[in-house]
């Protein structure tokens, strides 16, 4: 479950939560000083500008344009006693400011998806940060979060907020008139996952998400937007009145297609305008590998551009490109987040940022964006040998989407179900700890509804507090709200790393970041499988294998019952890991690249082998039953034996045989496998048909778990 390259001396710490495994990580050796830690910016704001979509805005230029349209002779809709005084208009948004008092109040407004803000939402950006903490805010406490959110949208009792305004805001050119809410936290096309995942299986949110809201009641924005089309008032001038009224900044040209052919707004014919409109933000984005001559696209993360109260988000391709559709006349402040709806990066970076950030996703900041360039945004993610700083963290982030995007298709692709959302937390290093990480599922495995006794409720929490501890060592002064920041946004997988091996060499690289997570995500979608296939009594398996190692320290010795579980375990996490590792370097971006094919072989050598580094191996105090630490531990081997085709120089004697598919093995592992014998029967009741079971007892002898 632990992939790690540390000093043996260290392992008390790993033993008291997780299932141990290692792996050989390739790395490069070369010498450097570290250069000192990066400055982090502070955004600068300057004084707030007027709102055009306030509400009271709006229907002054509303009435302007009534009169406008009597005084030319037009006659509307909008001469009927209602229209005359706006008795039926009603705003679309409320303007808040919330004050979270901690980070469980502000991890629920998360929950709920609501899109939050550290700065005011119509202040002027005098300089682009990656924070913002308001000067009447001490530095320690969370400072003000700003946000939309619909009219009637209940909000919560037990945080302090402020509403500001109230705002009608609606779609004001043709090419937007069906885009949805973004404020609402939709990302446009898919319901926050992670919300949805907090209050089914975490049950601990009181706050309706937004998704739900806009699904029972409407799209606030399309609504606003058909009040004015039915109206026979045209958004376009409708917002060029208010921005006059405003101040008169960001006017536009562009006219609307009035559907109902009597307003001033027209566009004449059945197709309207719709030209291409400048400021519309895209681009690509890139992550340094490595090990590549090239670098690789970023896959999947959101992307989200605003100014003011106009907000868009998207997510990249698997190019690594994005394209939007809302004009930006002036700039726009364009944001990544390291997150979609399956997945969501969060981290503990020591020394960078304020606490309390970290309950937000991973993000950089790509600046403000004009006219003139905001639709070729490029940018590549470069770690530079900094671990605490803001390049490293999101070049982690980055790379982790892209470890997550290539598992994915690899499931698919071998018809494996991925779990429907994962929470990741990654942490730089600290002490004398370079690198683990390991699959905990702990927002499945303790947070379930089923598990609701005293009991299970003290050895989770105690476990929750474990893992912090873990994750947190030498994170004073802030010790106490990182661990509630933890405990309140509970990891799936768990990466800590630093940038430096024992013997101070480079020791952070893009093949040893992917295989690991490759391996994490593999035992994953293992937990997700035996939940699908066993219900309860899957998650029963997994929190064995949980108590098992409290119990023992780690693996504990190679006899004791439940060590051939855990073997079991992490034979699928090396096998799938490194089986996903090389389709990644095979396809795609690296499909013709010799370095890739290098690596890729490296990973099937590895399995068809099954060695590795004896260096990685010495924490294993029970160890296999021969030289080859992992013979009769962890048969990784084994199951790639059953599924390939040639063996590799002939390493394995009873290798010869082959036609189970990933797919056939990975069902072998979707039930309770307590040991070895257990899953031999398995394999020989789901052997293919030209496969004797003699063939399985041999082949399963020689990694030692014959009978």
């Amino acid at each position: 479950m632990i992939q790690l390259i540390f000093k043996k001396s260290q392992l008390f710490f790993i033993y008291l939560i997780f299932f141990v495994a290692i792996i050989s990580g390739c790395k490069k050796n070369s010498d450097f000083q570290p250069i000192q830690k990066t400055y982090v910016p502070e955004t600068v704001i300057g004084s707030e500008t007027a709102n055009a979509f306030s509400f009271a805005t709006v229907k002054k230029a509303l009435e302007k344009l009534r009169n406008k349209k009597k005084e030319s002779g037009v006659a509307t809709m909008s001469d009927n006693q209602i229209m005359r005084s706006f008795e039926d208009i009603t705003p679309s948004h409320k303007y808040v400011r919330f004050a979270p008092a901690d980070v469980e109040q502000l991890s629920q407004l998360l929950d709920a998806g609501l899109e939050l803000f550290d700065v005011p939402l119509m202040s002027e950006i005098i300089q682009e940060g990656e924070f913002y903490q308001d000067p009447s805010i001490p530095d320690d406490q969370i400072t003000y979060q700003y946000t939309l959110v619909p009219y009637d949208y209940p909000l919560p009792s037990n945080i302090p907020f402020v509403i500001l305004d109230e705002i009608f805001l609606f779609n004001e050119t043709p090419g937007e008139y069906q885009l949805p809410d973004y404020w609402s936290g939709s990302n446009g096309n898919a319901a926050n996952t992670e919300s949805l995942q907090s209050r089914q299986v975490n049950n601990l949110t009181s706050l309706n998400t937004i998704e739900d809201y806009v699904l029972r009641n409407g799209d606030p924005v399309i609504e606003a937007t058909d009040y004015l089309l039915h109206n026979q008032f045209n958004p376009t001038e409708v917002y060029n009145t208010a921005m006059e009224l405003a101040g008169g900044r960001d006017l536009i040209s562009i006219r609307w297609y009035d559907p109902g052919g009597g307003g001033s707004g027209g566009g004449g014919g059945s197709g309207g305008n719709v030209n291409t409109i400048p400021g519309v933000p895209s681009g690509r984005l890139l992550v340094r590998n490595t090990e590549m001559p090239i670098d690789e696209p970023v896959k999947g993360v959101t992307v989200k551009a605003r100014r003011f109260l106009k907000l868009e988000i998207k997510q990249t391709d698997r190019n690594g490109r994005f394209q939007m559709t809302k004009q930006f006349r002036n700039k726009a402040t364009v944001i990544v987040k390291f997150k979609n709806s399956r997945i969501t990066t969060r981290g503990i970076y020591l020394g960078l940022l304020l606490p309390w950030q970290y309950v937000f996703p991973i993000r950089q900041n790509l600046g403000s964006w004009s006219k003139d360039n905001i639709n070729n945004i490029t940018h590549t993610f470069i770690m530079d040998r900094d671990e605490r700083s803001l390049s490293t963290r999101s070049w982690t982030g980055a790379t982790t989407m892209n470890a997550y995007w290539d598992t994915d298709e690899f499931n698919r692709e071998n018809g494996i179900i991925t779990p429907p959302h994962l929470k990741v937390w990654l942490s730089n290093g600290g002490l004398s700890i370079d690198q683990w990480a390991s699959a905990p599922m702990l927002n499945y495995v303790f947070s379930s509804a089923d598990y609701g006794s005293r009991t299970f409720l003290a050895h989770s929490l105690a476990t929750f507090s474990a893992v912090a501890d873990l994750l947190l060592l030498a994170s004073a002064p802030y010790f106490a709200v990182h661990k509630r920041i933890i405990e309140s946004n509970k990891p799936d997988i768990t990466l800590r790393y630093s940038l430096f091996g024992n013997n101070k060499t480079w020791a952070l690289t893009s093949e040893n970041f992917y295989n690991t997570f490759m391996h994490e995500f593999s035992h994953a979608s293992h937990y997700w499988g035996l939940v699908l296939q066993n219900g309860r009594e899957g998650t029963d398996y997994y929190l064995s294998n949980i108590r098992y190692v409290l119990k023992n320290g780690g693996y504990g010795e190679r006899d004791r019952d439940g060590a051939e579980r855990t073997g079991i375990i992490e034979a699928w996490g090396f096998f799938a890991g490194d089986r996903a590792f090389e389709r990644k370097y095979l396809q795609g971006t690296y499909a013709s690249s010799p370095e890739a094919r290098q690596l890729a072989g490296r990973a099937i050598r590895r399995l068809d082998r099954h060695q590795f580094d004896l260096d990685d191996a010495l924490f294993l105090e029970g160890r296999g039953r021969d030289d080859n630490f992992y013979r009769g531990w962890i048969p990784a081997g084994l199951l790639q034996d059953l599924n390939d085709d040639i063996e590799l120089d002939n390493f394995h004697l009873n290798d010869n045989f082959s036609g189970y598919s990933i797919n056939s093995i990975f069902k072998c592992l979707q039930f309770p496998n307590n040991t070895a014998g257990d899953f031999r029967l398995r394999l020989i009741s789901k052997r293919p048909v030209n496969v004797q079971p003699l063939q399985i007892e041999n082949l399963a002898r020689e990694f030692g778990y014959g009978n």
